[in-house]
């Protein structure tokens, strides 16, 4: 089997759009399950107000193939976080995902997550065992002006400027969730960027052992995995319970790259010799146990998530349909055209 926790809503794509796009790569790559996160807060998010509602669109359709996490509403007319996660895990999400320590967010929402505002949003996934995967920080290049590359600096991704936080802050901010809420189940995104320090990864499973990485590739981590490569495969090996298959995939207009980012990853896992990837030379093969792999690639999902997605609750999702249409007068033209969209599809439902 084969299980991508880490995919989410393309641009400017609709529900039909969306539904081909998954459908293709599954049948392109022999997926078996997926997880849609649901990211309304990015940059890139065309539905802010109405992201959420689409991703348990796409859920429906795509059942029973796609589970999918809640993400965060921010600004005029959001409800509280706690809610948030509440209401969204009663319609039909299994747990929540975290972007607001992406440095480009932080900066944007000026709300680190270790502020109390989300206190108690954590203190009620640990309590209740509700996943929450997070990407916090971005690779170590990305602080220094001599090491950023220029997809980064051309995007707003150089944080060495006054006023950015350093990478260690973004650390520091999840040791203290860490510390009020040491049994969270918090997987990182990307290797948690710390793919060129694997002792300090394992340093943090040990310390807090509710914790796990995805392995969605960011442009570093197989590279940097080959520079040591026997601790990295050792540190595979130990924790392979704790590791999650993931690509990122997002955008039909990306097709050919996306489809090989399933092969980088699970070249990765599978060959015992260092291979070239597009333009990133000498990724790490890893050459991994097949007990190893079955956990990564699926048993993880399955262990997390369950063998089937969670039902949705379509009494629930209709009455946020209509608790959206009634603040709908200050949503983009976007928001309110895939608000109607969405009021089609779940009224017979």
């Amino acid at each position: 089997m084969l299980c991508d926790i880490h995919n989410h809503i393309g641009k400017n794509m609709n529900a039909d759009q969306l539904f081909d796009y998954f459908l293709r790569l599954k049948n392109a790559n022999g997926i078996d399950r997926n997880c849609i996160l649901s990211i309304p807060v990015s940059p890139s998010a065309k539905y802010y107000h109405t992201q959420n509602l689409l991703a348990l669109q796409l859920k429906d359709m795509l059942s029973p193939y796609s589970s999918a996490f809640v993400g965060l509403v921010h600004g005029e007319n959001a409800e509280d976080y706690l809610t948030q996660l509440k209401k969204g895990l009663a319609m039909g999400f299994e747990g929540l995902k975290i972007l607001e320590s992406h440095p480009s967010l932080q900066k944007t929402l000026n709300l680190r997550i270790s502020d109390e505002k989300l206190d108690a949003t954590f203190g009620y996934a640990e309590e209740n065992g509700i996943p929450v995967l997070l990407h916090v920080a971005d690779p170590e290049e990305s602080w220094d002006i001599n090491t950023v590359d220029q997809y980064a600096l051309t995007h707003g991704r150089f944080y060495g400027a006054p006023g950015c936080l350093s990478k260690e802050d973004y650390y520091s901010d999840v040791e203290k969730i860490l510390s009020r809420h040491p049994k969270l189940k918090a997987i990182f995104a990307h290797f948690y960027f710390l793919s060129a320090d694997i002792d300090r990864a394992a340093a943090l499973f040990e310390k807090y052992p509710n914790i796990g990485f995805d392995l969605t590739p960011g442009k570093e981590m197989y590279p940097n995995f080959s520079k040591n490569k026997a601790k990295t495969k050792a540190f595979f090996e130990k924790y392979a319970d704790r590791l999650y298959f993931g690509t990122d995939v997002n955008d039909t207009e990306m097709p050919n790259y996306h489809n090989g980012l399933y092969s980088l990853v699970l070249t990765a896992l599978d060959s015992a010799e260092d291979f070239d990837w597009g333009k990133y030379r000498n990724c790490a093969g890893l050459g991994l146990s097949n007990e190893t792999q079955e956990k990564i690639k699926s048993g993880n999902f399955i262990r997390l998530l369950g063998k089937t997605p969670k039902p949705l609750d379509y009494t629930l999702i209709k009455e946020e349909i209509t608790r959206l249409e009634s603040i709908s007068n200050t949503f983009s033209e976007d928001d309110k055209q895939m608000l109607l969209s969405l009021k089609q599809y779940f009224e017979n439902k």
